[in-house]
């Protein structure tokens, strides 16, 4: 989890339950200002043995070398 994250983000491109290819022109940028290609835009479930978590609008950024939840998201939705 990412109190800075403003996008749930993978690099896993299986991780997504759902997988639409991304065809607009925006990018994540990385801490270092770098900006990373969106390849999918999908959807996600994670499960605990009491609750699941549904998880929307995730980006597919193969780039990316781990898998971010965003706190704000999680908070606001």
């Amino acid at each position: 989890m990412d109190t800075g994250a403003t996008d749930h983000i993978t690099g896993e491109l299986e991780k997504l339950i759902v997988q639409d290819k991304y065809t607009g022109n925006e990018q994540v940028h990385a801490a270092n200002g770098a900006g990373m290609e969106i390849g999918h835009i999908g959807h996600n479930i994670l499960h605990s043995p009491n609750s699941s978590i549904h998880l929307n609008n995730v980006l597919h950024v193969p780039q990316a070398s781990k898998s971010l939840i965003s706190i704000n998201r999680l908070a606001c939705h």
